[in-house]
């Protein structure tokens, strides 16, 4: 199934990019270039998706500490109990 599924999705990027070729001028402050749109659109899915883990990792990694004092004080009051 898991298979089927991988290569539908692999499927549908191969057409998406095939039918995505035109060449877009981008301009940024001083910079101007042309690449073409499936780049462009592809780039700025990996971008947003890296901003957003970035954006993440900071409560992520609160949570994993509180989770690991959370255990060891478990641990503590488990000893403690005995």
């Amino acid at each position: 199934m898991l298979r089927i599924l991988v290569t539908a999705l692999a499927v549908l990027a191969a057409v998406f990019a095939l039918q995505n070729t035109d060449l877009v001028a981008l301009k940024f402050i001083v910079w101007r270039f042309e690449a073409p749109l499936v780049l462009v659109l592809v780039s700025s899915v990996i971008l947003g998706i890296a901003i957003g883990m970035l954006a993440l990792f900071p409560s992520l990694m609160k949570k994993r500490r509180k989770i690991a004092a959370d255990k060891q004080h478990i641990a503590t009051l488990e000893q403690k109990q005995m």
